[in-house]
Order: C-alpha cells, then sequence, then structure tokens
C-alpha cells in the first residue's frame, strides 16, 4: 500500500498508525488521517499461566513478529511506562505474526505479542495457549487514552482537489459502521 499512496495511484487507504506516519514523513506532509478505525488488537499470548500483569515480564523473553511493527512499539511504551525498560527481553527471531503465531502453535515461542486473528489462530492449535494480557487494557491503565493501532489515510491534495467526494466516503464510511457500533452482536 505504502508505495501506492505515495506513488498517488491510491488516494484513500486503510492503514496501521505507524504506516500512516511513515507515509505522512515519506510524503512531507502529504497525506492526513481521515479517520481512526481499529483500536487496541494486540495481545500477549502465553505457553502457560504465569503472566498476570505487565510485572510478571520482568526476566522474560517475549518474541515479537518482527522489529519496526506496531507490536514492538506498543511494548516498547508499556514496558517503559511500567518501569521495565531493560528488564525484558525482546526477540525478533520470528519476522512476521505467521511465523510468530507458528512458533507460539507448537510450544518454540512461550510469550509473544499477536494482533487478532492471528491470536485465534494459535490458540486454536494449542489449547495451552492464553491470552495473559489485553495491550489495549494495560495501554488505557498506564497512559488514559485508547490505543489506536489503525486509521484511514488520504493524500492531502486528492483531499484538496475532491472535498465533496472525501466527505460523501467519509459519511458512507461511518453508515457502514453504525450498525456495528449499535449493535455489536
Amino acid at each position: 500500500v505504502a508505495p501506492l499512496v505515495i506513488g498517488g495511484s491510491v488516494d484513500i487507504a486503510a492503514v496501521p498508525t505507524n504506516l500512516a506516519a511513515t507515509l505522512y514523513n515519506k510524503t512531507q506532509g502529504g497525506i492526513e488521517v481521515l479517520a481512526v478505525n481499529t483500536l487496541g488488537v494486540l495481545y500477549l499470548i502465553e505457553n502457560g499461566n504465569s503472566v498476570k500483569s505487565i510485572a510478571d515480564l520482568e526476566g522474560k523473553t517475549v518474541y515479537l513478529p518482527g522489529s519496526g511493527s506496531n507490536p514492538e512499539y506498543v511494548l516498547k511504551t508499556l514496558l517503559k511506562l511500567s518501569g521495565l525498560e531493560g528488564k525484558v527481553a525482546l526477540d525478533y527471531t520470528y519476522a512476521t505474526p505467521d511465523e510468530l503465531t507458528a512458533a507460539l502453535a507448537s510450544g518454540k515461542a512461550a510469550l509473544g505479542v499477536l494482533p487478532e486473528p492471528k491470536v485465534t489462530a494459535a490458540m486454536t492449535k494449542n489449547a495451552s495457549l492464553n491470552v495473559a494480557l489485553e495491550f489495549t487494557k494495560e495501554w488505557k491503565a498506564l497512559t488514559g487514552t485508547e490505543l489506536v493501532q489503525g486509521c484511514i489515510v488520504a493524500r492531502k491534495a486528492f483531499i484538496e482537489e475532491h472535498p465533496v467526494p472525501v466527505a460523501n466516503f467519509l459519511k458512507a464510511y461511518e453508515a457502514s459502521l453504525s450498525p456495528l457500533n449499535s449493535d455489536a452482536e
């Protein structure tokens, strides 16, 4: 998606927040966030049952799906705010969420940070896995804010050239979410 937005062949895109920041910088402010579409979907998955709080991570190794991603940034922030910076080993052996899902499911990794739907996929394959920490709750408790992880971005030039279609898109987008937000079941 990034090259398409940067190159101008895509005008509006749904992206993770860290990619939105990267796109903003690479386009020198040429994109804007139109809407937030995903709140926290990150979890610490454990093969066992020893982690009940962030404090329980001290001295442990946590596997992350690659470096430079939302899981890394969120975990590092939570550790720093909890006074655990440098007290938890971060391992990037598994470069993608799929690789980490397989490692957790097979028991090769004991603790890992995954987003949904990878959490469910891993737990379906290994009954010993459980959600040890919901990063959304931890983030809110430590920062008092929501953990925003996804957004809709648009090229600034497109917004300026086509304000009515952009406004119509946002209205339609909001309308598509209303039934879900009013009746999640």
